[in-house]
């Protein structure tokens, strides 16, 4: 309404300015706004419309203006310009703070570092940004103190080429033998204070590795033996492994041939099969294992074909010999259910295939009189043979009663016709445990197998369920439970363990 009694009134000025100057020259633009303003038609207007009228820069008044009279708008360049002004300063301003800010970082930097390089007793004040506490590195010492004055001297020193001090090479080796992935975020937070792992890598490359039982080895169990101040006792492992055939020159030397090393003389035709190539398709190695600490450490290795149990049983009771002379008490030995072992310690005069107890250990010249060596076969690898050959042979107990593996196909049958999801007494059989031969070297599956829980489950369904197809099964659940208990007596690492 405001605006339609705004161009009545701009026809009427126009009309009287018409008829009061004749042909006069149009008037402008900000002449007629002044008259419209003068108008006493306005004066009963409110506050806030004549406000809005009044404003030289309104788009509407500048639109009535153009389509009434022709006349362009006044520009608005004088107030945008005062914007920018504003803006570019209010920028500059921020920057200067920033500036500012930057400054006084640097200067606060400054001296914190000249009152480091400062300070005669070395005394770091704030180190610990947690704790907000001071040290001195008098109070220090170890390995912790070489890796704190390296780190405080870094800008004093060049680290290249440096030789690292005998304490922290030790502890750097050590390290990085336990976690390859620790040590490198340790030196990464130490501010590379550690040698590099290619550092490492070049010491140990002066370790001697031939072939045959490891002179350095011995030497490190005689030092640490000696360091102990008590008896150091310890299993000697032996296993072979398989290898791929390859020869290969390293530094002049030929590797990849049948070689028995310094373990000793005459034998070396010994480990060579039939074919005569000489070429070695497994790796014998022999491992002290500690029995109260958890430590362990090869002793020797050799490359071969096919070693006689005359042979191995030499071997062995070199590496009993040589470990006994470097300090250590060999409590027994330790080893696999390759018929050749049996054969091996058969000939240092345990038998196990005999029911007297006499003959279950080794009795051998050590030093100036015979010590007794038990003899313990790899109880994972027995239990997979006893599986085994209770899967693929019917045994007979002392009474004549029949053991016999069909009671646990036929449990597994009856848990899969009443439902996938039964498993009686707890028992974990599946097809795997059923058809090994994919599965024969996993212990779990095996272990399973000859359980306490299979035991009862064959149990359950003969007396409670009195199923006909397991009748006579007594005799089975008795092995079965003979086998879970032996297992859990070797199974522990204390006597008093309930397993």
């Amino acid at each position: 309404m405001f605006k339609k009694d705004l161009t009545e009134m701009n026809a009427e000025s126009d009309e009287s300015v018409t008829s009061k100057y004749g042909n006069e020259p149009e008037i402008s633009c900000m002449e007629v706004e002044s008259r419209v303003v003068s108008d006493s038609d306005i004066d009963n207007e409110p506050e806030s419309e004549i406000e809005w009228l009044l404003d030289p820069y309104c788009d509407e008044i500048v639109e009535e203006c153009s389509m009434e009279t022709d006349f362009q708008p006044i520009d608005a360049e004088p107030q945008s310009a005062n914007e920018h002004s504003e803006a570019v300063i209010q920028k500059l301003n921020d920057e200067i703070e920033k500036l500012q800010e930057k400054v006084r970082r640097r200067d606060e930097k400054i001296a914190k570092m000249e009152s480091l390089s400062s300070s005669k007793d070395k005394t770091t004040p704030n180190i610990c940004e947690r704790c907000k506490t001071s040290f001195s590195l008098e109070s220090l010492n170890g390995v912790i103190r070489l890796i704190v004055e390296r780190i405080l001297e870094r800008g004093q020193k060049e680290f290249f080429n440096e030789r690292y001090e005998e304490e922290l090479k030790f502890f750097a080796v050590q390290l990085h033998f336990i976690s390859p992935k620790a040590y490198r975020f340790v030196r990464n937070e130490l501010e590379n204070a550690l040698p590099s792992e290619f550092t490492i890598l070049r010491w140990l490359r002066v370790i001697d590795c031939e072939p045959g039982f490891s002179d350095e080895a011995l030497t490190s169990i005689h030092n640490y033996v000696a360091s102990q101040n008590r008896l150091v006792w310890c299993q000697l492992l032996f296993d072979e492994m398989y290898i791929h055939r390859h020869i290969d020159i390293v530094a002049g030397k030929v590797y990849g041939f049948a070689f028995l090393g310094n373990g000793y003389e005459g034998y070396e035709e010994a480990a060579t099969d039939d074919s005569g190539d000489g070429e070695a398709t497994q790796i014998l190695v022999f491992m002290l294992v500690s029995i109260d600490m958890q430590w362990k450490l090869p002793i020797g290795y050799f490359p071969m074909n096919k070693l006689a149990a005359p042979e191995k049983s030499k071997l062995i009771s070199e590496a009993i010999s040589l470990s006994e002379k470097a300090g250590i008490k060999v409590l027994g030995l330790t080893f696999d259910g390759a018929p050749v072992n049996f054969s091996a310690v058969k000939k240092l005069g345990c038998d196990l295939a005999t029911n007297d107890e006499d003959f279950y250990t080794v009795n051998l010249a050590v030093g100036c009189g015979t010590r007794e060596i038990f003899v313990h076969p790899d109880p994972c690898h027995m239990v997979k043979l006893v599986r085994t050959h209770f899967a693929k042979n019917r045994l007979v107990d002392r009474e004549g009663a029949q053991i016999d593996f069909k009671f646990v196909k036929l449990l597994h049958e009856f848990q899969q016709n009443n439902g996938a999801g039964i498993r009686l007494k707890g028992n974990k059989l599946t097809s795997s445990h059923i058809e090994f031969s994919q599965n024969s070297m996993c212990v779990e599956l095996a272990v399973q197998v000859l359980s306490e829980s299979v035991a009862e489950a064959i149990d359950y369904c003969r007396d409670v369920l009195q199923l006909a197809e397991f009748e006579g099964s007594e005799a089975t659940t008795k092995f079965l439970r003979i086998c879970n208990t032996s297992f859990d007596v070797l199974n522990t690492h204390k006597s008093t363990h309930k397993g």
